[in-house]
């Protein structure tokens, strides 16, 4: 009874350890869950990450896929050990009815040997007090060959074979022993029969080896609920070793989720460094960016630079072929004027004139240079506000449609200046040729010498038309 007892205790703590294992099963796959989502997640944005950028899958994606399809073998293992966990609980659930089951023929098989020794006990005092039990021997429970010896103990660790085999000896014994209890009883009977006219004392001596027989039979019966029992708490211990392989199983699990654990941060280093990768190469295009168009301002000023040497240059021989006609043109009013004497204050006149003109040309011309001036800074300042701007939106990074529109609008309004300047400059180039070849044409038109043998009326009459000429 106390060792049926311990063996109840001992299910009772392997379902509580059984229980405690299912909660730590429920609260692994709720973290396997969890860890799932987190690595959907962070799948998804690397997919819109790298749609947004029109990039390839990098090791990172490979990782987390390889990671995924790890959690899922591990799923699939967790599957396979709560199936196995279930199949364990059914079979614990099993040997402890088949216990409870044993426990109570057990205390059937002893109320009735209690009642049969008590029956016994009961005779043999008949017997004593009658004095007739002279010249009959009482054969003794041991005194039959075909009674079993007490089994000895089996250990805990009993294989399923050796408990087999053990059942059957005890299986083909509690048949010997049946069978000799049958022909125990047989032969009383024949007794009985044979001698009708004995006395009662023989009757009860043939009851008493009818009961002994049947008290054969129930100790055969006890061994082999014994028997049972040992099978069964072998059976109990190979659960016990399942249940301890599987918490094993569990351990090891877990030490993988740690290390997925460890991975995935890692992983979330990567996808952080990949977007500073991103938002690098983002500002290193918007360098580049602004390096073209400071190349392309340098330009601008350097074919500025080129078309004021250039203007110097032809202002140069401009200045020297006038300094030429100039002589040429003071040397002919010179010999002109030895030989007229009536055109002095037309000439005198003309000068003024021409000084005038000279004046108003070079304040005209002196205006001009001033306004394209002011016109090319007023138009520079706002090309360096533009592009500051610009790079201003670009640096902080476009992160709405709003912006993108003003970033749009600036580098049009960019483009705009761009070719104010070159107008501007052309119609500068366009302006000071055309004042310089208006310069050359009014210097051709002047004489170079004065025609010979020329009245002065004819003279006064040529400077008038000079004069008008000029004007």
């Amino acid at each position: 009874m106390k060792m049926v007892e311990q063996k109840v205790h001992t299910l009772e703590q392997r379902n509580k350890q059984l229980d405690e294992k299912e909660k730590t099963l429920v609260d692994l796959d709720a973290r396997l869950n969890k860890k799932r989502e987190q690595l959907n997640n962070m799948e998804q944005q690397l997919a819109k990450a790298q749609t947004a950028d029109g990039a390839t899958p990098s090791e990172a994606t490979k990782q987390l896929s390889e990671m995924r399809r790890a959690l899922g073998d591990k799923e699939k293992e967790i599957e396979a050990l709560q199936k196995a966990r279930e199949h364990a609980e059914s079979e614990v659930k099993n040997a402890q009815s088949e216990t409870e089951r044993l426990l109570q023929l057990m205390q059937m098989a002893q109320e009735e040997q209690f009642a049969k020794d008590k029956t016994i006990k009961e005779l043999q005092d008949a017997l004593r007090g009658g004095g007739g039990g002279a010249g009959v021997k009482k054969p003794g429970a041991g005194s039959t060959p075909s009674t079993p010896a007490k089994m000895d103990g089996i250990p805990a660790g009993l294989s399923t074979a050796s408990a087999g085999q053990m059942a059957a000896q005890a299986a083909e014994k509690a048949t010997a022993a049946s069978e000799a209890a049958k022909a125990t009883l047989e032969q009383a009977k024949n007794v009985a029969q044979a001698s009708d006219g004995s006395s009662g004392i023989e009757n009860h001596e043939i009851d008493l080896l009818e009961m002994e027989g049947r008290q054969r039979e129930y100790r055969l019966h006890v061994e082999q609920i014994e028997v049972d029992i040992k099978l069964k708490d072998s059976l109990i211990n190979n659960l016990s070793d399942e249940n301890k392989r599987q918490r094993e199983r569990m351990e090891e699990l877990e030490e993988e989720v740690h290390a997925l654990e460890e991975e995935l941060k890692k992983n979330e280093k990567i996808e952080e460094l990949e977007q500073l990768v991103v938002v690098v190469k983002q500002k290193n295009e918007r360098i580049e960016e602004l390096e073209e168009a400071l190349r392309q301002s340098v330009r601008i000023a350097t074919d500025m630079e080129m078309e004021q040497r250039e203007d110097e240059k032809r202002k140069k021989e401009i200045n020297e072929k006038l300094a030429k006609l100039e002589a040429r043109l003071a040397s002919a009013q010179n010999a002109h004027n030895l030989r007229c004497t009536s055109c002095q204050t037309v000439r005198q006149r003309l000068t003024q004139v021409e000084t005038c003109y000279n004046q108003v040309a070079s304040e005209r011309q002196h205006h001009l240079q001033e306004l394209f001036d002011m016109k090319h800074e007023a138009l520079t300042a706002a090309l360096s506000e533009k592009d500051a701007h610009l790079a201003l939106l670009e640096v902080g990074g476009v992160r709405s449609s709003r912006a993108a529109q003003e970033v749009e609008s600036l580098k049009k309004d960019k483009s705009k200046l761009v070719d104010a300047v070159k107008r501007l400059g052309e119609e500068r180039v366009r302006l000071t040729q055309e004042y310089a070849v208006s310069n050359l044409k009014l210097d051709v038109e002047l004489p170079d010498t004065p025609p010979p043998h020329q009245d002065p009326q004819d003279d006064t009459d040529e400077d008038s038309t000079n004069s008008r000429t000029h004007l």
